[in-house]
């Protein structure tokens, strides 16, 4: 009888810690489930480097900025990623940040150049942040972002003002730009053109009197309301 009970007693012990083991195992599942949707709704690519500064993963995101499947860069270095000529560098930045010369917390996004899988080149914003602890070497992850849409819209823009910047001093006439502020009152913007050939101030001074309005005739003051 004592042995049975021992054996039923096991037994339940048993039960108990296969639930256990169960219940654990579904909670790893859940919380690798929730990591990978995480990696896969980020809008910033995130490259982490295991202690030897090779590639120990590479979100969807990534993928998508650099060209490469995860399974082509796992293990690799990080110049991979890199032209050459910043590779030795980057190297070097992250040999001082790993090894504490350097705050290990996120650090803010700054500028550098990547490397596309097909050679191309291409603008990025990167934050690297340091996973180890005081006493001991961890991996580095770094967050990237591709700012290729936003250089060429700010090119694109530098140049639509330098195209109208050049028209503006060809013409003999000037336009300028008035807001309306929340009071109703009008202040002046910008003014382009033959502005202070024709008017005499500049727009500094035009601006300082009170805009245009100011400047109008008061016999012509009631029609410019009416037009406004």
């Amino acid at each position: 009888a004592a042995l049975a009970i021992q054996n039923v007693r096991l037994y339940g012990a048993l039960q108990r810690e296969l639930a256990e083991r169960r219940q654990a195992e579904a909670a790893l599942r859940e919380s690798e489930a929730r990591w990978t949707r995480m990696l896969e709704l980020a809008a910033e690519g995130i490259v982490v480097l295991d202690t030897e500064s090779r590639i120990s993963l590479f979100s969807p995101s990534a993928e998508r900025i650099f060209g490469y499947a995860a399974a082509e860069v796992l293990g690799r270095p990080l110049d991979l990623l890199l032209p050459a000529r910043y590779a030795a560098s980057h190297d070097r930045l992250i040999e001082q940040f790993v090894s504490g010369t350097f705050d290990r917390r996120m650090r803010p996004f700054r500028e550098m150049t990547g490397r596309r899988r097909d050679g191309s080149e291409m603008p990025l914003e990167a934050s690297i942040g340091h996973l180890g602890t005081a006493e001991a070497r961890g991996p580095v992850v770094a967050l990237v972002r591709d700012i290729s849409e936003r250089r060429a819209a700010q090119q694109a823009l530098r140049e639509s003002e330098e195209r109208y910047r050049l028209i503006s001093e060809v013409v003999s006439d000037y336009v300028f730009s008035t807001r309306v502020e929340d009071d109703g009152a009008l202040r002046l913007n910008w003014v382009a053109g033959a502005f202070e050939a024709i008017t005499g101030y500049t727009f500094e001074e035009y601006r300082a009197r009170g805009g245009w309005r100011a400047a109008i005739h008061p016999d012509d003051l009631e029609i410019d309301a009416h037009d406004l």
